[in-house]
């Protein structure tokens, strides 16, 4: 390697990239027979974790704006995936709830995660996944930490 140049194939943030658009990719690919965009299994994943969280708590978690993330419920509704229902502490907030409609979904996206898993992770052993999930942990929340640092630094400037 020539001094001074950088091997993208060593470089974590390249790394860290190019390894969650591989991993998307070969995910979109596998559900793309159910009609399933990237922003619907997110949206999903989510939901499967905590069913019920309101629509604002959703477009945080998935980082998406909330017109958007509306749009993207308008058509999981119309797929009867998932119902709206509004909250009954705040009546300006509405609730995003599965239906019973997206369990066999939700198995087909079970059996497809651990196809990519089982891929993805072919090679290493449990510790070294372990290891691995607990340093993208790390990583994460240094990094949430960091934005809310950030993040409260400007608003005390204003």
């Amino acid at each position: 390697m020539a001094r001074g140049r950088l091997d993208p194939d060593r470089n974590l943030g390249f790394l860290l990239h190019d390894v969650a658009r591989l991993r998307s990719a070969a995910f979109d690919q596998m559900m793309r027979p159910l009609g399933i965009t990237r922003a619907q299994w997110r949206v999903l994943g989510v939901l499967y974790a905590e069913d019920g969280v309101t629509q604002a708590e959703l477009a945080k978690r998935i980082d998406l704006g909330r017109v958007s993330l509306g749009g993207i419920i308008d058509r999981l509704e119309a797929a009867g995936w998932v119902a709206r229902q509004k909250d009954p502490a705040d009546r300006r907030a509405n609730r995003v709830w599965l239906t019973d409609k997206v369990v066999e979904v939700r198995r087909r996206m079970q059996r497809g995660v651990n196809v990519l898993n089982g891929t993805s992770l072919a090679g290493l052993d449990a510790q070294r996944i372990e290891d691995l999930v607990d340093a993208l942990l790390v990583i994460k929340r240094n990094l949430i930490a960091a934005e809310e640092g950030r993040k409260a630094g400007t608003e005390g400037r204003k």
